[in-house]
């Protein structure tokens, strides 16, 4: 006869053990019996007698508690006679996890004498977790199942059981947003979205979106996912704005007197001090704050400075373009702001 103590948690707090019946029905199965179960009045014990035959036999066992706080609960009841030997105590089958893939997953880890061959496995999910079964009867969901190994040989047999449980997973991605160069403006103009973090779900700052942005600090979001049952959320910190105080040299365009910024070209270049050379000397100019138009007609005098100016590019290349009616070779810059 085998006993088990039930868990301290098992009844609801501040309520200890007010009693149960048991009832007990046959499902089918082999005669092994030359007394068949039953259940003794008022002991809520089953007792039986084989007939020295083998095979196996189920019952379905309800257990109605008194308190009315619980609901009554139906179990199955097997019992196997084998001409075989017991091993069960032999059989290692420690308790294990994984992390939700979305499919369906193995534990399959017993050992007896150090092998895994002759096992058998099967998984009860505890829906009270969350956990379910795939169409292939395998792990599926974030909970906890119960796993029975059974082993079986010409002359032996045995079972244990362990605890598998599946941990949520964690989503992975990075967020995209929009990078804030100017002062003033708050999260909103970020417009934080979830870019490559998948799972689906939804991403948003943690704080109000009418906050102000400063220079350099760090805001924290915060990724939802959309199945939280196996997913956690997913948290991390940007800086959308920063203010490095970075110079960039001054430009007109097309000769109007509206100025403007080569944003693509600041002190740390090593090509800086040319490219400030030529434009503060009126020899370049760009068309627009990323781009310079090499084919516009330049004068005569960019002859001598410019190339002067370009002296720092490795990569610059001879090429030809007009100056005020000559045809003389030029240096065409192919790079940045003044690249074509």
């Amino acid at each position: 006869m085998k006993t088990s103590t039930l868990p301290s948690n098992f009844f609801l707090a501040d309520e200890t053990e007010t009693g149960f019946s048991i009832a007990l029905t046959a499902a089918g199965g082999d005669a092994i019996f030359t007394q068949a179960p039953a259940v003794v009045d008022g002991e809520n014990v089953i007792t039986y007698q084989l007939n020295g035959g083998t095979g196996e036999a189920t019952f379905n066992v309800t257990v109605t508690p008194v308190s009315s706080n619980y609901k009554a609960g139906t179990y199955d009841l097997k019992i196997q006679a084998y001409d075989k030997t017991n091993v069960s105590n032999r059989i290692v089958f420690e308790s294990g996890s994984a992390v939700y893939t979305g499919s369906g997953i193995k534990y399959e880890k017993a050992t007896i004498a150090g092998h895994s061959s002759g096992m058998r496995y099967t998984y009860a999910p505890d829906v009270a977790t969350g956990a379910t079964l795939d169409a292939a009867g395998l792990p599926l969901t974030v909970g906890t199942y119960t796993v029975t190994a059974t082993y079986s040989d010409a002359s032996s047999y045995g079972y244990k059981t362990a605890t598998f449980t599946i941990t949520k997973a964690t989503p992975a991605g990075t967020p995209a947003y929009t990078k804030i160069e100017t002062s003033g403006k708050t999260l909103a103009d970020t417009k934080l979205t979830v870019g490559t973090i998948r799972p689906a779900g939804t991403i948003a700052w943690d704080l109000p979106l009418t906050t102000v942005l400063k220079d350099g600090k760090e805001y924290a979001w915060t990724f939802t996912p959309t199945d939280t049952h196996n997913y956690t959320t997913l948290t991390g910190k940007l800086i959308p704005y920063v203010d490095d105080g970075t110079d960039y040299i001054p430009g007109v365009i097309d000769g109007n007197s509206g100025s403007f910024n080569f944003h693509d070209v600041s002190r740390f270049d090593y090509f800086y001090d040319a490219v400030k050379w030529a434009a503060e000397n009126g020899i370049a100019s760009g068309t627009g704050r990323y781009n310079f138009f090499p084919g516009r007609c330049l004068h005569a005098c960019a002859d001598r400075h410019l190339p002067l100016a370009c002296s720092r590019f490795p990569d610059a290349q001879i090429s030809h373009m007009r100056v005020h009616g000559c045809g003389l070779p030029r240096l065409l810059l192919q790079r940045s702001s003044l690249g074509s």
